[in-house]
């Protein structure tokens, strides 16, 4: 594995679980090698949640997944992701960046 250290901390900035032991991270943590993946499943999941809330009804993961991809904010994602920033962080330099 790459960074498994690295990969840990993004998990737990992401996963909520305050449990000392969590099966769901353990997983996550063996089957994938970039935390880049995970970040971006769980930015998709706010910007779920933001648009949810604009359309006043949940608009679903498929088409979250599809405005995120065909709205640029995936390409944004990959410009400005690094390891080091904070998800809150990223997820509202992007925001700011599609305002542009």
């Amino acid at each position: 594995m790459k960074n498994k250290s690295s990969l840990i901390r993004k998990i737990n900035e992401v996963c909520d679980c305050k449990d000392k032991y969590c099966l769901l991270k353990e997983i996550i943590v063996c089957s994938h090698q970039d935390p880049r993946f995970l970040v971006q499943l769980a930015l998709i999941e706010r910007f779920k949640y933001n648009q949810s809330e604009k359309a006043g009804k949940d608009i679903g993961w498929e088409t979250a997944h599809l405005d995120w991809v065909c709205n640029g904010y995936a390409k944004t994602f990959s410009e400005l992701y690094t390891e080091d920033i904070n998800i809150d962080i990223l997820y509202n330099k992007i925001k700011d960046a599609m305002k542009k």
